[in-house]
């Protein structure tokens, strides 16, 4: 079992992500003009805090996890609302493919430090994509590696720069990164720590 998998029933306690999440989709509105036509794919969708915010405004949405414990949370949430655009998928994409040219619109919110080769989970993205459809990413600013407790075998968070051009290089045009938030939590040392989060997007070419 994972440590997200036991931090799942407590998951929506914590205000902080629900903001967070509300950023996130003004951020996505902003940037892109989403219509009912849209499918879509959440990546790393936790308990959906993020679609929920957005399920107005997408015809269609796939909610994908690697994490039982979540999906088990999340599908119980979508059965209470009676939400109807919703589907969710067990997925490890360090492992798998997500389906070809599926969607018009991947996002996800502190997923992506999550995973330790982000070149070929940005290669999968684009392929997941049909052609002109959008990824959208809200994650950490570089820090100092106090952000997470424990062991942790992820990213320090990115460089807005070397994210930019690997965004580039793995078929994505018109890449944004522009600041989105900055939040504060208990760090690793059990200290109050302010992170800064930003918000990219980019096009399939």
């Amino acid at each position: 079992m994972s440590s997200f998998d036991l931090q799942a029933a407590d998951w929506d306690k914590e205000p902080r992500r629900l903001l967070l999440s509300q950023k996130v989709a003004a951020a996505i509105r902003k940037e892109i003009q989403l219509t009912k036509n849209f499918r879509a794919c959440e990546y790393g969708c936790g308990t959906g805090l993020l679609s929920f915010c957005l399920k107005d405004d997408i015809g269609e949405i796939l909610l994908a996890d690697n994490s039982s414990g979540m999906l088990e949370v999340l599908n119980q949430k979508i059965k209470d609302h009676a939400v109807d655009n919703m589907k969710t998928l067990m997925l490890d994409l360090s492992t798998h493919d997500g389906p070809d040219a599926a969607f018009d619109l991947v996002y996800l919110q502190m997923a992506l430090h999550h995973i330790p080769d982000s070149r070929d989970v940005l290669l999968k993205f684009r392929r997941m994509l049909k052609p002109g459809g959008f990824l959208a990413i809200a994650d950490l600013d570089s820090e100092d590696g106090s952000f997470h407790h424990g062991v942790f075998t992820g990213h320090k968070g990115f460089d807005r720069l070397a994210l930019s051009m690997l965004l580039k290089e793995c078929g994505f045009d018109a890449v944004k990164i522009e600041d989105l938030c900055q939040f504060t939590k208990l760090n690793a040392r059990d200290v109050e720590q302010t992170y800064s989060i930003f918000f990219a997007c980019g096009r399939a070419v």
